[in-house]
């Protein structure tokens, strides 16, 4: 699967408008998933994504907090 074609099932089945906050529900959800493994399983976990999708499942590694958890804007703040 293309990244383009996963974020527009993502868009589709969670009713979501824009590719932007897509990619942002992307990200929150698997930065959850990963928080859940260990050792090299996040390494494997982003194995099996599209390349640019990859990146969220992956570790930043920095301490830095994920871009996409800071934002409250987006179909996040509609569905609240």
């Amino acid at each position: 699967m293309k990244d383009e074609q996963f974020v527009a099932e993502v868009k589709n089945l969670a009713e979501i408008d824009s590719d932007e906050d897509a990619r942002k529900a992307i990200g929150a959800t698997l930065e959850t998933l990963r928080e859940g493994l260990a050792g090299e399983e996040p390494s494997n976990f982003a194995a099996q994504l599209p390349p640019g999708i990859a990146p969220y499942g992956r570790e930043r590694g920095d301490g830095r907090p994920s871009p996409w958890r800071s934002s409250t804007s987006g179909w996040q703040a509609k569905r609240a």
